[in-house]
């Protein structure tokens, strides 16, 4: 009967390799027997018993490769050749960039992040739709608008209050929007046609342009009302103008005094 002793290893042996003969060729291996009750007994020696089939075991040997270790190795090669493929790819970017005296461009694809040291972001930039990131964490975000497909920029301050919006109109007129970081309002709206400031409520309280005849012109409100217009005629004459109301006729009181609520200049001394 075979010794205990042998049993894992005469195991480990059947997994590896398979049962030869004795006049096989093989010389290094475990020496067992059979008989015909077709037990396996470890024999030391080289003979058997009468009766008995010989056969050589070959041990385990350290070259042995499992199926696990030769799928390892096969990724590693195939790793290797992708990385010398990508250096390859690399070096022959910067020697086209060296010989054309050019840098290299370098190359992000969106959307992307830059962090700070603790892992905040600190800059975003996303392909999706400005109102889609609205609630977006970053302190400068760069996302698309909804209606035009034009990019918009948009600053916070440290606290999370909008500070900034910086865009283009559906037409392509870029603007720059400058908001009450303690109220969270637009109160600046810069814009290639001129500079409108708003009132505590989200109204338009004055306005600087280039007026419809040419020349610079401000309006002044309150509460939504014109309170003061002032511009020039295409002419070339200036013009003041005061509210809420005014007629252009003065204002006339009982005893026959007034003011003008409205002033128009001169051309060449005339006094038409």
């Amino acid at each position: 009967m075979m010794r205990n002793s042998a049993i894992p290893r005469l195991l480990l042996g059947l997994l590896v390799c398979a049962a030869s003969p004795l006049f096989a060729a093989e010389k290094d291996g475990v020496h067992v027997c059979i008989g015909a009750d077709h037990v396996v007994r470890h024999a030391p020696g080289a003979a058997c018993r009468s009766g008995e089939a010989s056969y050589l075991l070959a041990e385990e040997k350290g070259d042995i490769d499992a199926p696990e270790q030769k799928d390892a190795d096969k990724e590693l090669r195939e790793l290797k050749d992708k990385l010398n493929a990508l250096s390859e790819r690399v070096a022959n970017v910067e020697r086209a960039g060296h010989d054309s005296g050019k840098a290299a461009t370098s190359r992000v694809m969106a959307p992307f992040e830059v962090l700070d040291p603790s892992g905040k972001a600190i800059f975003r930039v996303t392909a999706n739709a400005a109102d889609q990131e609205r609630t977006d964490s970053a302190p400068i975000l760069i996302a698309r608008m909804p209606e035009s497909g034009n990019y918009w920029l948009r600053m916070r301050s440290k606290a999370g209050a909008e500070a900034l919006d910086l865009g283009m109109t559906p037409v392509g007129q870029g603007y720059l929007l400058a908001y009450d970081p303690t109220q969270g309002k637009a109160r600046g709206l810069f814009g290639w046609r001129g500079v409108n400031i708003f009132d505590s409520g989200g109204v338009e309280a004055a306005t600087l342009m280039t007026g419809s005849a040419g020349g610079g012109q401000m309006i002044l409100s309150k509460d939504n009302k014109l309170m003061v217009e002032a511009g020039s005629t295409g002419e070339g004459r200036g013009v003041v103008r005061v509210g809420p109301f005014f007629t252009c006729t003065g204002n006339r009181l009982a005893n026959g005094m007034g003011t003008a609520d409205c002033i128009m200049g001169r051309l060449s001394g005339s006094i038409k």
